[in-house]
Parts: C-alpha cells; sequence; structure tokens
C-alpha cells in the first residue's frame, strides 16, 4: 500500500504494494542464501509498522538490519527513531517487525514513499579469517616484510577507489579535492606519516602513478554507505591485481581505503604489502584509526597517521604472525 503522512496523521489514499529489498554480501566468502521478503507497512498512529520475513537462513545465522524511507521525489529519509527488528544480530524467521516513530523524527511525509529494507549477514566472531601464504608463482613471502635489508620497498600510496562513506560532505568533493591531497601528505610530510620508520626501513621508493590513476576512476555514485564493507582477504587480492607491475620488482606499500565514519570517528583502512613482480599479496592488515585535525583533510589525514602508529607499535608481533 502507499501511505503518504502529513502533519503527523497517516492517511490510507491506495491500496499498492511500494515495498523494496536489498540484501548485501559482504565478500563471497560469507555468501549466503538467506532472503527478505513479505515486506508490507502501516500506519498506527504517528508510528509506521514494517514487517517483514528472513527466509532461508542458516542455523546460527545472524544479520545486520536497517531501513530507509524514499519518497516518489527520490528523497532518502534514514529513521533514527526506531525499534523492534532493526539492528545488528537479527536472526532468520518469519514476522519480524519494525517500528518507526515519525514524529519523535520531527519528519513530515506529504508524497508517495517507499520504504527499503537492508539486510547483510554478519560473519561470527568465532570464525576469523585465517592469514595463508597466497604467493603462488613469486619468490616473495610475507616473512620477508619483516626482512627490510633483504629486498627493495616501494611506496605506491592511499588507494580510495573502493571507500564507502558515512558523512555529509559530496563524494565527488571528497574525491576530486581530497584523494590526491591525502597521498601528497604522506610524500610533503614524511616524518610524520613515516611509513619507512613503520616497517624498520632505511630507503622507500615511491611510484604513485597506479594508485593515482585507480583514484581518478573512483566511482562516487557507490561511496556512500551505512556499514564499512568489510573487506575479506579474497576482496584485496582482487583489488591489487589490477595494479600495473610490469618490469616492476621488490614489495609494494598500499593503504586501501574501506570506510570513513563520521559517527563512529574513525576510519578503516588495510595496510597490504604486495609482491610487485605477480601482485599477490603478502599481508594484509585491517586497522581502524582514529581521526583528528584540523579542516577536512587533516581530520581524516589523522586516520592514517594513527594506523601507522599502530602497526609500528605491533611491528614485532605482526613479524611473528606472518613468519610461522
Amino acid at each position: 500500500m502507499i501511505l503518504t503522512m502529513k502533519k503527523y496523521l497517516i492517511d490510507y489514499i491506495l491500496v499498492m504494494l511500494a515495498v523494496f529489498y536489498l540484501f548485501h554480501l559482504p565478500s563471497a566468502r560469507s555468501q549466503s542464501n538467506a532472503k527478505v521478503e513479505n515486506i508490507n507497512f502501516y500506519a498506527e498512529g504517528s508510528k509506521l509498522i514494517i514487517t517483514y520475513d528472513i527466509v532461508k537462513a542458516k542455523t546460527g545465522e545472524t544479520f545486520d538490519i536497517w531501513i530507509k524511507i524514499v519518497t516518489s521525489s527520490g528523497k532518502e529519509i534514514s529513521p533514527i527513531t526506531f525499534s523492534g527488528d532493526a539492528e545488528s544480530g537479527i536472526t532468520g524467521g518469519q514476522g519480524k517487525k519494525i517500528i518507526w516513530d515519525v514524529q519523535a523524527d520531527n519528519v513530515v511525509l506529504d508524497e508517495e514513499f517507499s520504504v527499503v529494507v537492508f539486510a547483510r549477514p554478519l560473519k561470527k566472531a568465532e570464525e576469523p579469517e585465517k592469514v595463508k601464504n597466497p604467493v603462488s608463482s613469486g619468490s616473495l613471502g610475507p616473512r620477508d616484510v619483516f626482512m627490510p635489508d633483504k629486498v627493495s620497498f616501494v611506496w605506491l600510496g592511499i588507494d580510495y577507489s573502493h571507500l564507502r562513506i558515512k558523512c555529509e560532505t559530496d563524494p565527488d568533493i571528497i574525491k576530486n579535492q581530497y584523494f590526491q591531497a591525502w597521498n601528497k601528505l604522506i610524500l610533503d610530510e614524511p616524518d610524520k606519516y613515516r611509513v619507512k620508520k613503520m616497517l624498520r626501513l632505511d630507503d622507500l621508493k615511491i611510484d604513485i602513478e597506479t594508485i593515482t590513476k585507480h583514484n581518478a576512476e573512483t566511482n562516487t555514485a557507490v561511496m556512500r554507505a551505512e556499514y564499512a564493507p568489510d573487506y575479506s582477504l579474497s576482496d584485496i587480492a582482487s583489488f591489487v591485481k589490477s595494479y600495473n607491475s610490469q618490469s616492476k620488482t621488490g614489495i609494494g606499500i598500499v593503504f586501501i581505503a574501506e570506510f570513513i565514519d563520521k559517527p563512529k570517528k574513525e576510519g578503516v583502512f588495510h595496510v597490504v604489502a604486495i609482491d610487485m613482480t605477480n601482485n599477490e599479496v603478502l599481508i594484509s592488515e585491517r586497522m581502524h584509526g582514529e581521526p583528528g585535525g584540523a579542516g577536512f583533510r587533516n581530520y581524516w589525514a589523522g586516520s592514517v597517521y594513527e594506523i601507522i602508529l599502530q602497526f609500528e607499535k605491533k611491528y614485532k608481533e605482526l613479524k611473528g604472525k606472518y613468519s610461522k
């Protein structure tokens, strides 16, 4: 049914189904056969009641659930004051129910609208991703990343081409004004953004041409997201396979940006080392950094700075992890 809300009063105006769903899968390794079906909604006073089923879910499988309202003119509204089955950890089954308090959110809906229910499977905490040696044909292995005197290292830059954001700033502005600026900071302020010290290096070559090209080709239409995509090792491996590695040798170091989360005040990045002869991943560490600084550029560059410090502090621990 299509409803209209005006002055916090809900009136039935047409009998039509106007509900959609979108099911998010964070990576191929955690694909689920579950589906969101039988979505419906109805009014109770100033509240909107949304019902749905999660079918074909596996035993013990849980999901993140969230909703959006999309008006006929294309305006998107993310409800804030809601209760029920719209949170993290929802199990499969029928008769799921979400209650949105429209009046409490101070929202006036004076045109036709649709309810969109989003769901994505959660990883099980007891099934962490195992780190394996992915090198198949090159001569380098993960332990070589922690042997700085054995091989040359190249700084490839910060890859923002797979970035998702949860903030008000326009994605096109972030791409056009800040991708290059953030990469330039690393080069202009090496004493602060001390990648060399992080890896115990005496020398670090610079070659950010490939990453600059990838950043320029970023699709900003898909950049906004409610949740971090939680890229897996296989995702990271597929990203770096597209890097130009012709006639290159040594170990390439790249930070792959995953998520900028303004509400949580954190940036999520993967610190990645690759064998440049074949673009195979040697190590990949998913890390969270707290932003800080004046202005948008410096504020989110602060999360990169924090991650560099974290890696530096964990160097011995990581060396033991990847040298086994």
